[in-house]
């Protein structure tokens, strides 16, 4: 539930006001409206009777509200059928989208580049915006014994389906990513299939981000860890597997303390996540 439709005209039901779009209403209620709060408070005043929405699968867990588009999701992460993918789009749908995004990139690299790192830069100075992502980082590992025992579990699945394991169709390729204009390497079917999927959604994600993440393996010894994906807008770093161990384990942990010091936030995603 969230404010309509983005191209359509609509009311604000709080004083009249007839906007343009869904946009133009949500910067109408930010600018006017300050006893409502922002474009949150005004769905669940006018929208929700001032109650937040449950996952539609039945949990009973509130969902999250999604700033970017005003709207509450309709599941808990994970809780619909489908996972982190909800959408789906037509092969002509996806070129003609990724041909946008490339002339896009390629007419406003300069631009692009210095506006994302500002980005970066000023969230990192933030110390309210680092505390919350420190504090979430720290709730989700709170039951950390639940959630490894959920990731065996949901492994041994796909080992019995022959989603993982040998005979998996694991995949390795160079593929154009419209998001930096640069050829990445994918290291797993998986991995395409993720890019594949953040293009369609026009989500911007690199493999080229030069982050190394120091973590103690289980026998004591130091490496580092380089995450699969970091995502610009939302500063994730995003591991994209068909399978784990100890040693996997030992890495997301480093993943998740290094990205609360750092103001971002970690997440693994599974081959059943991913759109293959």
């Amino acid at each position: 539930m969230g404010l309509g439709i983005e191209d359509i005209e609509q009311k604000c039901l709080e004083c009249g006001r007839l906007c343009k779009n869904k946009r133009s209403l949500g910067n109408h209620i930010v600018r006017t409206h300050e006893e409502v709060g922002d474009q949150k408070g005004y769905v669940l005043k006018y929208l929700l009777n001032g109650e937040e929405p449950k996952c539609k699968c039945g949990c009973g867990k509130e969902t999250s509200w999604h700033k970017r588009t005003y709207q509450f999701n309709d599941y808990v992460n994970g809780h619909n059928k489908s996972g982190f993918i909800g959408f789906r789009h037509t092969p002509e749908q996806i070129e003609k989208r990724n041909n946008s995004i490339r002339q896009t990139y390629k007419k406003n690299k300069k631009e692009l580049s210095d506006k994302i790192g500002r980005s970066v830069s000023n969230a990192f100075k933030d110390p309210k915006k680092n505390q919350a992502l420190r504090e979430g980082q720290r709730r989700g590992w709170s039951n950390a014994a639940e959630r490894k025992t959920d990731l065996t579990r949901r492994n041994l699945e796909m080992l019995a389906q022959g989603l993982i394991g040998p005979q998996a169709p694991f995949k390795t390729e160079w593929k154009l990513n419209p998001f930096t204009g640069k050829d990445e390497y994918m290291h797993s079917s998986w991995e395409s299939a993720f890019l594949d999927t953040c293009i369609s959604r026009s989500y911007p994600v690199t493999k080229d981000h030069g982050i190394t993440i120091p973590y103690r393996h289980p026998d004591g010894s130091t490496h580092t860890y380089v995450p699969d994906f970091y995502a610009f807008e939302d500063r994730v770093l995003y591991e994209v597997k068909g399978r784990h161990d100890e040693t996997d384990v030992a890495k997301w942990e480093a993943a998740e303390e290094w990205c609360g010091d750092h103001g971002m936030s970690f997440q693994c995603l599974f081959s059943d996540d991913i759109d293959t």
